[in-house]
């Protein structure tokens, strides 16, 4: 049975980032922090996972967006409309057709809540309209994106975005095309840029899958088509692609994860590449590889994630193969890897989200269980979807995760709705 929570008896503080209440793919990996070499620890067979599916009321089963706002709720964002829990029931809002006072598109893609506590939600297939929701009318406003003069205090995006010290929000769309958008919540303008063929200085491609501003203020963006440097005086992109001819060029042209790390150095994963080390007085990319000769080698080229640990060692989030670690001075990488025979290792190598709570602990979601990482054993606690075992996790592939300030650990799947966990 669900058990309920009252949002009045939510007084923790949640620590959002500044930006989210919960985290797309890209950005949870990066908080792999915690790690070290997993050890031997049996599953977990009888897990306390409480369902929230579209049985118990919610509008369509994949979640793409979480977020608790100021006043306790939570809002899911789904393919097929936006909902809102209160503990006890599930109201869920709509696109209507002739109704302005609804939604202008089901699938949500953004949620966000400025400083004036009002609600503001975007959606895939209306992407220059805002939707202000009207608490007391329970109803939307939609708002023109580039005239919404506001900050938010807690939003998600499903997409990648980078904000500047100044507030100036820089954000993509991935796989969905739409380029790379600019959003300055001062005067509320937004600019898009985008591809164009006849324009050699445009953005490289308009799949966006990384935005990242550096120490020297300078705004990286991983593209489809390459690496990009905005230079935002002149408004021109400077292009780093693969060229097969030139070993010092960058390893391929499908970007996806950057890091800046603590000596100034970028690193780059791409999707068929694997990891390059760019010199930016040169100007030239050193490639790090798999080589099957070599065991202490990149595990495999296709990347999702960078992150640098208090140590300085640097975690890479595959596609398939796990997650390495590494020494930047020594490149040479640790595995950390689904063993079938290991039972406290990952469940799967396929990794799709990770979250650390408000205790510090490392939640792995993969396409084949969720993981919770035991620091003091140094094994990993894995939950699977049970048929026997009504209490177990709904789905065994985890893509969205967030605990919210009660402490309410919320597990998001692509298709059976969300779990609580206790």
């Amino acid at each position: 049975m669900l058990r309920l929570f009252n949002p009045g008896l939510l007084k923790r503080r949640f620590p959002y980032s500044g930006r989210s209440g919960c985290h797309s793919l890209r950005a949870v990996l990066l908080l792999l922090v915690v790690f070290s070499t997993a050890g031997p620890a049996p599953a977990q067979k009888a897990s306390l996972f409480e369902h929230l599916d579209v049985k118990n009321g919610l509008s369509q089963g994949t979640v793409h967006t979480i977020l608790q706002d100021s006043r306790g709720f939570m809002w899911f964002g789904t393919e097929d409309g936006l909902n809102r829990y209160d503990g006890y029931d599930i109201r869920v809002f709509k696109s209507i057709e002739d109704d302005s006072g609804s939604l202008s598109d089901n699938w949500i893609d953004f949620i966000g809540e400025d400083t004036a506590g009002v609600l503001w939600v975007g959606t895939l297939n209306t992407p220059d309209i805002l939707n202000r929701f009207d608490r007391m009318s329970e109803t939307f406003i939609r708002v023109p994106r580039d005239s919404v003069k506001t900050m938010f205090t807690r939003e998600n995006h499903l997409f990648p975005e980078y904000t500047e010290p100044s507030g100036v929000r820089w954000f993509g769309v991935g796989s969905k095309g739409g380029g790379l958008r600019r959003f300055d919540p001062h005067t509320g303008d937004t600019t898009i840029y985008s591809h164009d063929p006849s324009e050699p200085n445009s953005l490289a491609n308009d799949e966006v899958y990384s935005v990242v501003g550096d120490r020297r203020g300078t705004l990286w963006i991983g593209t489809r088509g390459g690496l990009d440097r905005f230079d935002e005086k002149t408004g021109k992109f400077t292009h780093y692609k693969n060229d097969p001819a030139d070993p010092r060029s960058i390893s391929d042209s499908y970007v996806w994860p950057i890091l800046e790390d603590r000596d100034g150095i970028l690193w780059i994963g791409t999707y068929q590449g694997g990891l390059n080390r760019f010199d930016p007085v040169s100007e030239t990319f050193t490639r790090i590889k798999h080589d099957e000769s070599d065991p202490r080698s990149l595990a495999g080229d296709r990347l999702f994630a960078l992150y640098q640990g208090e140590s300085g060692m640097i975690w890479v989030g595959t596609g398939d193969l796990g997650v390495d670690r590494f020494d930047p001075g020594l490149s040479n990488f640790e595995h950390i890897l689904h063993d079938p025979d290991d039972p406290g290792s990952l469940s799967s190598n396929n990794i799709l989200s990770m979250y650390v709570d408000l205790g510090a602990t490392l939640w792995v979601g993969t396409r084949d269980g969720l993981n919770r990482w035991d620091r003091k054993r140094g094994r990993f606690r894995v939950y699977r979807h049970d048929p026997g075992n009504p209490s177990s996790i709904a789905d065994n592939q985890v893509q969205v995760m967030l605990e919210d300030r009660s402490g309410n650990f919320w597990v998001g799947t692509p298709g059976n709705g969300l779990d609580r966990f206790d």
